[in-house]
């Protein structure tokens, strides 16, 4: 009997539990999809180097998934709050038909089984679709053998995914257990009576309080947006704090005088439902600025770290053909033997490379970091101080050895008189340093040789071909200049005589235990590792950043939703109201559509205004990484918020139209 009733039940609250019933889906596919990437068969195919950057991933991937069951675990309980109390009434007639409160916790227990196990299975179902296409899309990006692909069920993610959320569903009984029991009979009749109120504040404190919070998202702005590489990680979490509390100031103050302004254009407010609708609006605001607050700041950190990663990731994918120009590159260090010597000491068969490019690079221990930055040394130690050694000695390049290296990448080559020199260097932030101390008329000293900046610019070039962007300078002098005791190191690029993989391998294979063997400390760039090692962590990071996003907007946009149904429940007597006084359903929908749209739009406006200033602090912290335009990853994050936060809204907004009408039949 109770379980009949529980179906009939959950068939006549579907509209209800739409919200509901959303969230766990979603969260089960987004749980399932993200811990059973590294079970996939094809993924077995893919390169040792790049199946360690996967389970690195992963074993990242697992830690967060507890912060995200503990999330969830939140959002079901916070949703089921509103469930409980929508429902309260229907609960006190049973009470009063002679049910009893065992009873009724049974009838609730079977009805948060049946949808916590639909939820669980339609979500498995469909992270196990999504994984298979996840997979595919992994394996081509780390040049897995599709050959490979079966259809493959993760074990660990499925029993991870069962106890997460089994575990949620378990404390969501107890809730509801709680909540029914610890209720009165007269409280449940009097549940839907009950609205939040809303007291109007004083005009002139909205005022300062605004000011206030203006001035302090101001200054917060001000601190991220200047001065950025010496910003302290204690001033930026204060930065940070600054900005949460003049989010929350903004919408308190907002809430206050909002309506005031709106009203001061009578022609306005007074046109159609503009009065009601502001003044629903007025109202869910003013009962929510908590709420808004905490939404607005997740969805502005979805945005920064959503868009990061995204930038990080072309970053790493694109331009790597520039950055890695050759098939090999090794570098010896501690000896003044060529490259090419040491590797044919080592049993190497040189044979198998062509177009064989090989020089040195030196050091002088009387030219620092210091002495090539001159007068913009202070400024840039009050920046770098406790990341950089600015004593550490400069690497230096002769200029027929950097002309040869600089034709290898495709950059500008260098012409120098006797008493010139130039700089190179590949991070724009750096390279910007580099230039105004050029602009500077810098001169260094080399071997008792006064030299002067042959140009005021610092040229673009790298050395070491990792597919990092990583060179903080070389400095160029004559040809003739070094002396062979001042040998820093030695390198050669080259590229490999064989065409097919199998070739290649073996080569790699033989320079590698060659690279063991020698007596000077060598390193084998490869670049088939490097573009591995690339993909690999573009993906890794494009993942974490994608788990992340995904569950910050679940999270803020469920929340909005069953605070809007919520609101829109207690509103119904005024919609019944509006009808009788003659308005039209059509006029009644558009309302509360507007209404819908504001309570969406006011936390994502201000998380979009907040973006202005963060996006562009943290395309200067990707700076380090060689990343930084986040042009490119504006389409795909707004395509992410349209997705997921639009799907919130709509479905909300069609929950709340059918709620409303519901109200009209019921009359009827």
């Amino acid at each position: 009997m109770l379980f009949k009733l529980s179906l009939r039940n959950l068939s006549h609250s579907i509209r209800d539990y739409a919200v509901y019933f959303i969230t766990l889906i979603l969260g089960v596919m987004v749980f399932y999809l993200f811990n059973a990437l590294d079970s996939q068969s094809v993924l077995a195919m893919v390169g040792s180097s790049s199946y360690e950057i996967i389970h690195q991933m992963m074993a990242f991937l697992y830690l967060m998934s507890f912060f995200v069951a503990f999330i969830m675990g939140f959002l079901v309980i916070y949703a089921s709050r509103f469930l409980i109390r929508r429902r309260k009434r229907e609960f006190s007639i049973y009470l009063l038909l002679g049910m009893s409160k065992k009873k009724i916790s049974r009838m609730l227990l079977c009805e948060t089984l049946l949808i916590g196990l639909l939820s669980l299975v339609i979500g498995l179902l469909l992270g196990i679709a999504m994984s298979q296409l996840m997979s595919i899309i992994v394996a081509r990006m780390f040049e897995a053998d599709m050959s490979a692909y079966v259809f493959s069920v993760s074990p660990f993610a499925l029993q991870l995914t069962i106890f997460c959320f089994g575990f949620m569903y378990f404390m969501v009984i107890l809730f509801h257990m709680f909540t029914i029991r610890s209720s009165s009979l007269n409280a449940m009749l009097r549940s839907q009576d009950k609205s939040e109120t809303t007291r109007p504040k004083n005009l002139w404190l909205c005022l300062i309080v605004f000011l206030i919070g203006a001035v302090m998202l101001g200054y917060a702005y001000y601190r991220v947006s200047v001065d950025v590489a010496g910003l302290e990680v204690v001033t930026l979490m204060r930065m940070i704090v600054y900005g949460i509390i003049a989010t929350f100031l903004l919408f308190w103050s907002l809430s206050g005088f909002v309506l005031r302004i709106a009203m001061w254009r009578r022609s306005f407010y007074y046109r159609g439902l503009n009065s009601f609708t502001l003044r629903e609006f007025y109202t869910r605001i003013n009962t929510t600025v908590s709420v808004m607050s905490i939404i607005c700041i997740l969805l502005f950190f979805t945005i920064c770290i959503f868009a990061s990663a995204m930038s990080l990731n072309s970053t790493f994918r694109d331009d790597l053909e520039r950055r890695v120009p050759r098939d090999v590159q090794v570098i010896s260090r501690e000896s003044e033997e060529e490259v090419s010597a040491l590797l044919s000491g080592a049993g190497f068969d040189l044979s198998g490379l062509r177009a064989v490019d090989e020089g040195p690079t030196y050091e002088a221990q009387e030219l620092t970091l210091s002495d090539t930055l001159g007068g913009r040394l202070e400024e840039t130690m009050s920046q770098w101080y406790a990341m950089i050694n600015f004593d550490a000695t400069e690497t230096i390049m002769e200029q027929s050895d950097y002309n040869r290296v600089a034709k290898i990448y495709g950059d500008e080559q260098i012409s120098l008189a006797a008493d010139e020199y130039a700089v190179s260097c590949s991070m724009d932030i750096w390279k910007e340093i580099r230039t105004e101390a050029l602009a500077m008329q810098t001169q260094i000293e080399v071997n008792g040789r006064k030299l002067k900046p042959a140009v005021q610019q610092c040229l673009d070039g790298q050395l070491e071909m990792n597919g990092m962007v990583i060179n903080l300078g070389i400095i160029i002098v004559p040809d003739g200049l070094m002396r062979e005791d001042q040998v820093a190191s030695n390198w050669l690029f080259a590229d490999y005589r064989a065409a097919d993989a199998e070739s290649r391998s073996e080569i790699e294979t033989s320079l590698q235990e060659a690279s063991t063997r020698c007596s000077a400390a060598m390193s084998v760039n490869l670049r088939s590792v490097i573009y591995s090692d690339n993909t690999g962590l573009g993906v890794m990071i494009t993942f974490i950043g994608l788990y992340i996003s995904i569950v910050f907007l679940i999270c803020s946009a469920a929340i909005l939703a069953l605070k809007q149904l919520a609101s829109c429940s207690d509103s119904r007597p005024r919609y019944a109201l509006l009808r009788s006084l003659g308005v039209s359903e059509r006029e009644i929908s558009r309302s509360l559509f507007v209404q819908t749209l504001l309570f969406f739009g006011a936390p994502l406006a201000l998380a979009c205004f907040h973006s202005l200033f963060g996006l562009p602090f943290c395309s200067k912290l990707l700076l380090s990484f060689g990343g930084g335009d986040m042009s490119g990853a504006l389409l795909p994050t707004g395509l992410l918020l349209i997705v997921v936060y639009g799907g919130y809204f709509l479905v909300t907004y069609l929950c709340s139209r059918s709620m409303i009408r519901e109200q009209r039949v019921h009359q009827e």
